[in-house]
């Protein structure tokens, strides 16, 4: 389920650093704010965040070489806006201080090798690489689509709050 937010709720940690705005809510499995922040690129980008942190261990880095070295790409679409990153479409993890997002607009790209985030034990399950502190490398049967250069920010601010996050406002 999803909702509005209330107005002018924000997520602080428990120093009351600011983590984001709320934007909406997503109750699917686990409840989450979906919070926006501007980070020091100037990039802002919107993520789940529940009382245990941010929840963004999903998603992957494509690459055309078989062996996930080279440009680092994202599926891209021609109707996004620029360095406005939504949830699905920012790829980071709860281990690493690297973040990335879509540099629009993208190109057609063959695609041969993939980078998730897991840990040793889950690489090997899925029959990949693994590279401290968290990534697995697999090749993928080659395809072609669309992709952008993926751009990447600094998570460590992200990474250095205090828990438990909470929910203020008026």
């Amino acid at each position: 389920m999803q909702g509005p937010p209330g107005p002018g709720l924000v997520v602080k940690d428990a120093n009351a650093t600011l983590v984001g705005v709320v934007m909406s809510t997503d109750c699917v499995g686990t409840c989450a704010a979906i919070v926006a922040r501007q980070f020091a690129e100037g990039v802002v980008a919107t993520f789940p965040i529940n009382p245990g942190g941010a929840d963004v261990a999903t998603g992957a880095i494509f690459f055309e070489n078989a062996d996930c070295t080279g440009t680092p790409l994202l599926p891209s679409a021609a109707n996004e806006v620029a360095r406005l990153v939504p949830s699905i479409e920012f790829v980071s993890d709860t281990v690493s201080a690297t973040a990335y997002y879509n540099v629009f607009p993208g190109t057609q790209h063959t695609i041969n090798s993939q980078v998730t985030f897991t840990t040793p034990t889950g690489c090997a399950s899925l029959g990949g690489t693994f590279s401290p502190p968290d990534r697995c490398c697999q090749q993928i049967a080659p395809g072609p689509g669309v992709y952008a250069p993926a751009g990447t920010l600094d998570w460590s601010p992200i990474l250095a709050l205090a828990l438990p996050l909470h929910v203020e406002g008026p």
